[in-house]
């Protein structure tokens, strides 16, 4: 008895398709969130066994298994001891390999001998799609042109958010070369899609001037916008592997490929609007134009400083506390200590919400993941859009961790990095307590003039720990 392999291959995709469907849906709600992921895991481990499966026997099973294992070992490496608040920057170097992959796939296809195309040696999909020989080299090109522009572009910006360097490169003497670099993509793209025979020389130039491109694209990028850019290289990565998965006939790539570049183009849009930016403004502010540094110093020994008795006496005897968490307490892992102090202000009949900024973490949802994490209840948690007009008569705001999302100058400061984003306007609450660690700066780079207002005070120190001062304290009070 024989074994039909191609059939049953093609059940397992099918399996694999529907496994990776669910988990995407299911991922969409943080109860069922990690369901989802198992559903995805599984659906991928079935599509990369089938695929193991065609090959099975030869030397490409070899290499197949060898490049699965040193993945698999950078991704242990990576992630193994990884925090939630790095997850904004493990997607950055994500995309990057899943960009270069794609890349890779696209040129191996390019190198090969076009014939098998014209024979009609792809079946299924690949048949349908690639009757025109051209189409093949186009998809390929295509494909090779998205996953290198996400691979240097998300490597500069894991390299960015890695160092916290929040420079950015001015193209104002370079716009010649970036306009040269995207005119010769165009070109080489016109003669490799078309031609019907393999060119190892352009090939190699192609894949270089889109690297070039990509870098390029993420230097001026103002460090307080690379939530935008890391979601667009995420759907342009998938966009990359679908069109791969084309041009392999391989239904479970063009299935996850088209979903990411979906979500991830979903995601773009709505950080976008969520910041009060158009992409253009975004991807091209630093292309030539040099904003005005309008911020105002924020020294630390102008600041009001305050010991944690007295911001717990400021917060347990409020009616109304609203809470403002930003990255500095994902980096603290603070989210817990959080929501034990702000259960003591509620034991004390103190009105206490989470007003939550949709990039806080630098990416929507990261602190409603976290906030879920340490059981905050969910009417508790508002979005800034909705609490922002309410802020006049809240008594006290207490800001942990949290700086652009916070700072007026967005409001204000006509010209900065800043202007236009939406932010969590705690200026206007009668009083604001910020914990900040030591004279740091938010993201952007820029200082922030809340810190030296008059009716603000700032508690110095790592978060958990001022947190844990602040919990004693309340648990003082009469």
């Amino acid at each position: 008895m024989t074994i039909d392999v191609p059939f049953i291959t093609g059940i397992a995709w099918v399996f694999s398709t529907a496994f990776l469907v669910v988990g995407f849906r299911r991922m969409t709600s943080l109860s069922s969130a990690r369901r989802g992921v198992v559903s995805a895991t599984l659906g991928m481990a079935l599509a990369v066994a089938a695929s193991l499966l065609l090959v099975f026997g030869g030397l490409n099973l070899t290499l197949a298994l060898v490049a699965m294992l040193f993945g698999a070992g950078i991704a242990v490496l990576l992630t193994g001891s990884a925090k939630a608040s790095e997850s904004v920057r493990l997607i950055a170097l994500v995309n990057a390999f899943g960009g270069g992959a794609a890349a890779v796939t696209a040129a191996s296809h390019l190198i090969t001998d076009r014939s098998a195309d014209a024979d009609g040696a792809l079946g299924g999909v690949g048949t349908a799609l690639l009757a025109n020989v051209s189409l093949g080299p186009s998809l390929s090109v295509a494909g090779l042109l998205f996953g290198a522009v996400v691979c240097g572009g998300s490597f500069v910006a894991w390299r960015r958010l890695s160092t916290g360097d929040t420079t950015r490169t001015s193209f104002a003497s370079r716009q010649t070369a970036y306009i040269a670099n995207a005119a010769l993509l165009l070109l080489l793209a016109l003669i490799l899609g078309a031609s019907s025979s393999p060119h190892p020389v352009l090939l190699t130039i192609f894949a270089a001037a889109a690297l070039a491109f990509g870098v390029s694209m993420s230097l001026p990028i103002a460090s307080s916008d690379m939530p935008v850019l890391i979601a667009l290289y995420n759907a342009l990565a998938g966009l990359a592997v679908g069109l791969d998965g084309l041009v392999l006939d391989h239904p479970p790539m063009i299935v996850a490929g088209a979903m990411v570049f979906a979500a991830g183009s979903l995601l773009t849009t709505l950080t976008a609007r969520h910041m009060n930016r158009r992409l253009s403004d975004i991807m091209y502010s630093g292309f030539g134009i040099e904003r005005g540094d309008t911020s105002v110093s924020a020294d630390p020994d102008q600041m009001n400083p305050i010991d944690a008795s007295e911001a717990a006496i400021s917060l347990g005897y409020a009616d109304q506390v609203v809470v403002v968490p930003g990255y500095g307490m994902a980096i603290s892992q603070a989210q817990h200590k959080l929501r034990e102090l702000t259960q003591l202000l509620s034991d004390r009949q103190v009105n206490t919400r989470f007003a939550i900024h949709p990039v806080a973490g630098r990416l929507p949802g990261h602190m409603n993941i976290l906030l879920a994490e340490a059981g905050v209840p969910y009417e508790q948690i508002v979005d800034a859009s909705d609490i922002n007009s309410e802020f006049d008569s809240v008594d006290v705001a207490l800001v942990v961790g949290a700086d652009d999302i916070v700072n007026p100058i967005a409001r204000d400061g006509a010209g900065s990095e800043l202007e236009g984003l939406n932010i969590v306007e705690v200026d206007r609450a009668k009083r604001v307590i910020v914990l900040r660690r030591g004279d740091g700066i938010g993201h952007s780079g820029l200082d922030n003039p809340l810190m030296v207002a008059p009716r603000t005070r700032v508690m110095f120190g790592d978060a958990g720990e001022s947190l844990d001062a602040l919990i004693a304290e309340v648990k003082t009070l009469d």
